[in-house]
């Protein structure tokens, strides 16, 4: 009878770290698809694609899915490569639309400054030069905000 115990016991315990190593496994790949994703985006393109196509190219934020590069991935177990690809294009799509809404936002503040410039222009300056110094204070602002 003790041996049956023992030998459940056994079974039981020789398991636990197998557990505990699957799950430090898909941490380790959600921790780098985190971190890859970051690196990966083109900051750039997602803000001026808001900038200038606002709604449209938030909703292409979020039909787009990423590729996940093949590189990084060499050599890891199948359970690493879907955890890492679904968390990696989870947050891609995170920061896809995050950058667009940013650009989005910022094209509509440019626009209405704009607007407002030629509303309030004053008359020795031309609209065109109160434009540049409403966009200039903008940029200022924007890269104050990021600092």
């Amino acid at each position: 009878m003790y041996s049956n115990i023992l030998i459940v016991l056994l079974l039981v315990y020789s398991t636990m770290p197998a557990l505990s190593t699957e799950e430090n496994i898909a941490q380790q790949a959600i921790l780098d698809a985190q971190r890859d994703a970051k690196t990966d985006i083109n900051k750039p393109l997602w803000l001026s694609l808001g900038c200038c196509f606002g709604p449209i190219a938030y909703a292409a934020s979020f039909t787009r899915t990423p590729a996940v590069s093949t590189q990084k991935l060499v050599g890891k177990s199948p359970e690493y490569l879907n955890v890492y690809s679904e968390e990696y294009r989870r947050k891609r799509k995170s920061l896809q639309s995050t950058y667009t809404t940013i650009g989005c936002l910022t094209g509509a503040l440019i626009s209405t400054a704009g607007c407002l410039v030629f509303i309030v222009s004053e008359p020795e300056r031309t609209p065109i030069q109160t434009l540049g110094i409403v966009i200039y204070s903008i940029a200022e602002v924007l890269a104050s905000l990021s600092d």
